[in-house]
């Protein structure tokens, strides 16, 4: 999935949620080959603070579902 969004996204900008089977960031991080890359702590901050063109934002279904309840869009 990573390969396809290289044609369309500048930055890569990884997070991690309180979900039992979640990986941690860095641990996502270090399997990522991504030249622009960026970890992310509070990522309801980052993503209601973020000001750039667009945001695709993915992850699992259990990760999605927090964001959507978290996040006022």
């Amino acid at each position: 999935m990573l390969d396809k969004l290289k044609r369309i996204v500048n930055n890569l900008y990884i997070t991690e949620f309180d979900f039992p089977k979640a990986l941690p960031k860095e641990t996502i991080s270090e399997e990522v080959n991504y030249e622009h890359k960026e970890l992310v702590d509070d990522y309801v901050a980052f993503i209601e603070n973020y000001d750039g063109d667009g945001l695709i934002i993915i992850g699992s279904l259990y990760f999605i579902s927090e964001v959507k309840a978290k996040v006022s869009f």
